[in-house]
């Protein structure tokens, strides 16, 4: 099957479970980017650090105050976000039963339904797991991407076959353009060559999910499974350097491609893969550092010069 379907069992551990789980997360996540935006715990933590590198008597009185002040002003809006991290999850269980309440059962089963059309719609091309959850070499065909497992098994087994319908698909044109081997006889080179013999289907989902692995990818991608093909090529090597290019790079190009997807999976709070932010504040000032990225991979050399621990410097005479 091209789509992957979800039944409605899945829907139902979706909606009662998993999504409660998500909105907490989200909530949390959302708690997080305010106190990242206000510096509340970093300003408790780092009552007594002078803001932004003011280390002057005066710097440090005005910095501690300063920091209280916010701390009182943040404990609000962090006390009202903490109450929502834990009514979010509440209200969306206690929505159908408003609506049993306000309406009638008609309006409940529609709310499901139009619930269960967003689920199934919106998962259509998401594998059943992610290759983080995979443990047996059965289960790592079920991180295939349904599209790019209905590829695979539509090839019948085929190397040729399956080379034919890769080139054929949009994702992977682009990728052969990327990687400057957009030419119709490229591509026709690959299907001649291509061995017409039967391929072994589970070294070509052990190959697919390594490179995936290797990418870092949540699930094997189309690009993974024509790496692969490109790989099952007799002597790929000899056929790329006819175009002066190598497996290499296709490799490297795919990689790219994929990683700048998975960049996009890591954007918004509502994603589940999504990364918080640095912690800091605004011009991570709150840290009392001015570059705190900076600090972490150079040293302060004005700085270590105020502080003494540089003794002789070249153009600089000492009165």
């Amino acid at each position: 099957m091209k789509y992957n379907i979800k039944l409605p069992n899945r829907f139902a551990r979706r909606w009662l479970i998993e999504t409660p789980l998500k909105i907490f997360r989200m909530s949390v996540d959302l708690l997080k980017m305010l106190d990242n935006q206000i510096s509340f715990t970093y300003n408790i933590k780092l009552l007594f650090v002078p803001l932004f590198g003011l280390s002057s008597l005066n710097g440090r009185i005005v910095s501690f105050f300063t920091r209280v002040f916010m701390i009182f002003l943040g404990s609000i809006p962090m006390f009202l976000a903490s109450l929502l991290c834990i009514a979010a999850p509440i209200i969306w269980l206690y929505i159908p039963i408003l609506i049993l309440q306000k309406y009638s059962v008609l309006y409940t089963i529609l709310y499901f339904l139009i619930l269960y059309i967003i689920f199934v719609l919106k998962n259509l091309n998401t594998p059943d797991k992610k290759i983080l959850q995979i443990k047996s070499q059965e289960d790592k065909i079920k991180t295939f991407r349904p599209q790019v497992r209905y590829i695979l098994e539509s090839g019948k087994g085929s190397s040729r076959i399956l080379m034919e319908k890769l080139l054929a698909e949009k994702d992977i044109q682009y990728l052969m353009q990327k990687a400057e081997l957009g030419e119709r006889e490229v591509a026709e080179k690959f299907i001649k060559i291509s061995d017409a013999k039967e391929i072994d289907l589970d070294s070509i989902v052990q190959e697919s999910f390594s490179y995936a692995q290797e990418n870092k990818s949540r699930y094997v991608e189309i690009e993974h499974l024509f790496l692969t093909a490109v790989e099952h090529v007799p002597n790929i090597d000899t056929i790329l350097s006819v175009f002066n290019s190598r497996f290499e790079i296709i490799k490297k190009t795919a990689f790219w491609i994929v990683e700048e997807r998975e960049k996009l999976s890591k954007v918004y709070f509502w994603q589940d893969d999504f990364v918080s932010p640095p912690p800091g504040g605004i011009g991570k000032g709150m840290l009392g550092r001015v570059t705190p990225q900076l600090d972490k991979v150079s040293v302060d050399i004005t700085k270590q010069v105020r502080m003494g621990n540089v003794e002789d410097i070249v153009g600089r005479e000492k009165r």
